[in-house]
C-alpha cells in the first residue's frame, strides 16, 4: 500500500509536469481520506485548501512528501504518466521528454537501475514510451 507521504511526492510530481491540476489533488486527497482507516490531518487540510491555492497546495504536499520514499514515488509517477503520454503527438513527446531531462539533476539522490534511462533520453523522446510502459506495470 502507499503511504500518504508517498502519495504526496507522487501528486508533486505529476503536477509539475502538468499530469495533474489542483482540482486534481484534491480529489485524490478527498478519495484518500474516504478510503484510510485512520482520518490524517493532513490530508483534510488538502482537501480544505481551495483549488485557486496552487501555492498552499504544493507547499502542502512539499510538507506531506518528506518522508516518501523519492525514488520510488518517481517511478510511480513516471508510470502513471504512461497512458496521457501515450496519447501524445510527436512535438508534444519531444517538449515532455526534455522536462524530464531534468529530472537527474534535480532529484537529489542516485537513480536506481529503473530510472537510469532519464540520463539518456534522446530529443525526441525515442524510447520513453516503452521506460514508461515498463514503471507502469
Amino acid at each position: 500500500m502507499t503511504t500518504i507521504a508517498q502519495e504526496a511526492e507522487v501528486l508533486r510530481l505529476l503536477f509539475d509536469h502538468g499530469f495533474v491540476t489542483t482540482a486534481d489533488i484534491i480529489a485524490r486527497a478527498d478519495e484518500l481520506i474516504v478510503s484510510e482507516s485512520e482520518l490524517d490531518d493532513n490530508l483534510m487540510e488538502l482537501s480544505t485548501i481551495a483549488p485557486d491555492k496552487t501555492t498552499a497546495i504544493y507547499a502542502k504536499l512539499m510538507e506531506m512528501a518528506q518522508t516518501a520514499d523519492k525514488p520510488a514515488a518517481l517511478a510511480t509517477a513516471l508510470g502513471r504518466m504512461y497512458d496521457p503520454a501515450s496519447k501524445m503527438g510527436p512535438g508534444e513527446l519531444t517538449k515532455f521528454a526534455a522536462g524530464l531531462g531534468g529530472i537527474p539533476a534535480e532529484c537529489g539522490f542516485d537513480l536506481p537501475a529503473n530510472l537510469q534511462f532519464l540520463k539518456n533520453l534522446s530529443g525526441d523522446g525515442t524510447g520513453l514510451l516503452a521506460h514508461l510502459q515498463h514503471l507502469k506495470g
